[in-house]
């Protein structure tokens, strides 16, 4: 690997480098270390969803409990429909990683119409999925996170970008309502998806998240003079900090009492050279 080695003048007279060594100590660790970037949800235990509709009959009445295996998006004979989908512990999962990419995959359904512009929104409120109906539906961003157009070809595969959504809950700490999935135009015609429960596991709604670690801690971490007098350089050194998502690297040097005990910074993270290069 490639060494990146940066030098910063310091006012200090004393300076200690170390790094968190815990995973390379860990007696039972295979290397190379791999690791699948690809994290899915998938089938009712992960991904659920339910269906509401503003037909007069319907306002007010919850479909989950009804274990429709369809998701609906449009208007039809009975009303205008909208859905709702629910990842499950997609925080938990996802706390220790970049956000690659993020998809969600549709399947038409039998009797889905062509020509219909889906659109999928970040859901802003708490719902409950055997709870929620027309009446009392969560509200959303009115802003599409993607969209696609149906073909009206049963089985036909259909994609959402849904990374925004995703990093919005992860990044910016957005609850994780989940999302909602209507027709552009309501007043025109319907698409119809297969549903989280639908009996063949292949064609239900499957959500595709491609992850990359955050960066690690240095694997060889090097600085020198460790103890100097203000106005000398020092030169600080590293290895072994990759990752798909890292575009820069920071450093700070601090200043240590006689216990080692930290006493502010001397060079602030701000105020070092962004290195770009090396492993």
């Amino acid at each position: 690997m490639a060494a990146i080695e940066a030098k910063k003048p310091i006012p200090a007279d004393q300076i200690e480098v170390s790094k968190d060594d815990t995973v390379g100590s860990d007696k039972n660790r295979q290397y190379p270390v791999k690791i699948d970037p690809t994290l899915t949800w998938f089938g009712t235990d992960q991904l659920k969803d339910v269906y509401v509709c503003n037909g007069s009959n319907y306002k007010t009445m919850n479909f989950y409990n009804s274990d429709i295996v369809i998701t609906m998006a449009g208007k039809a004979a009975q009303g205008v429909y909208r859905s709702h989908m629910k990842f499950t512990d997609l925080k938990t999962l996802l706390a220790n990683y970049y956000i690659d990419s993020a998809s969600l995959t549709l399947y038409e359904a039998a009797n889905s119409q062509s020509g219909q512009t889906i659109t999928a929104h970040q859901v802003t409120a708490s719902w409950t999925m055997d709870k929620i109906t027309w009446n009392n539906r969560p509200s959303y961003n009115t802003t599409a996170l993607s969209s696609f157009t149906t073909s009206g070809k049963s089985g036909t595969a259909k994609t959402l970008d849904v990374k925004k959504l995703i990093t919005n809950m992860m990044v910016n700490g957005d609850a994780n309502y989940g999302l909602m999935i209507r027709n552009k135009s309501e007043s025109s015609s319907y698409g119809k998806f297969y549903g989280t429960r639908n009996t063949t596991s292949s064609k239900r709604p499957k959500l595709s998240i491609i992850v990359s670690d955050k960066p690690a801690t240095p694997s060889k971490l090097t600085v020198s003079p460790t103890i100097g007098k203000p106005g000398d350089n020092v030169t600080v050194k590293w290895e072994g900090i990759s990752s798909s998502s890292l575009s820069r690297v920071e450093y700070r040097i601090c200043r240590l009492d006689a216990a080692g005990v930290d006493q502010g910074n001397i060079v602030n993270y701000t105020d070092t050279v962004v290195e770009t290069g090396g492993k």
